[in-house]
């Protein structure tokens, strides 16, 4: 909806549809103000009614624009709040080792771990099958140091000569997912 009204030496409209623009432009000299304006003169466009709501509509399409990227900061800054709670709620995460470079082992197939928090503010990284859990300041660093039980665990008791019911398990579980090279 356009309406135009003339104010004194001054031409009124108002744009609306979801938005409102008012723009208040010179009268052209010659315009009666009343009925259809004279024929422009000086600097305006013939078209200028049209390059007008040609920019008014980026203008209305620039606000929209603007309105959503406010909300997406908005979502944002809620996720963000929610991933830092994760850590804080004692929530659970998974890690996969799939390499123990540059130490001579083979991953045989992906060994998923169990990464939590504990009260004391470190974490353990832990795989279930094998019983073994580490601890590290950090979801990495626990995972890092299970790295380096499943590997000692490994060769403990791999090289012994007798192992009872638990410790013959963990081997066995061992086996089926690193194997050493060479």
């Amino acid at each position: 909806m356009v309406r135009t009204e003339e104010i004194g030496e001054m031409r009124h409209r108002t744009f609306g549809h979801h938005d409102n623009f008012t723009i208040y432009s010179p009268r052209p000299k010659g315009s009666s103000g009343k009925g259809k304006a004279d024929p422009p003169s000086g600097g305006y466009s013939p078209d200028w009614g049209a390059k007008l709501s040609d920019v008014l509509s980026k203008l209305a399409a620039t606000g929209r624009f603007h309105r959503e990227l406010i909300a997406l900061r908005g979502e944002v800054a809620k996720l963000k709040s929610q991933v830092a709670s994760l850590g804080e709620s004692g929530v659970t995460a998974t890690d996969v080792i799939q390499s123990f470079a540059p130490e001579p082992y083979d991953v045989l197939r992906p060994i998923h771990v169990t990464v939590t928090p504990t009260d004391e503010g470190d974490y353990t990284a832990r795989i279930g099958d094998a019983n073994l859990t580490a601890y590290g300041d950090n979801p990495h660093l626990a995972v890092n140091s299970l790295k380096f039980m499943i590997l000692d665990t490994f060769d403990s008791f791999t090289a012994a000569k007798k192992l009872g019911a638990g410790p013959a398990k963990q081997l066995a579980v061992l086996k089926e997912l690193i194997k050493k090279r060479g």
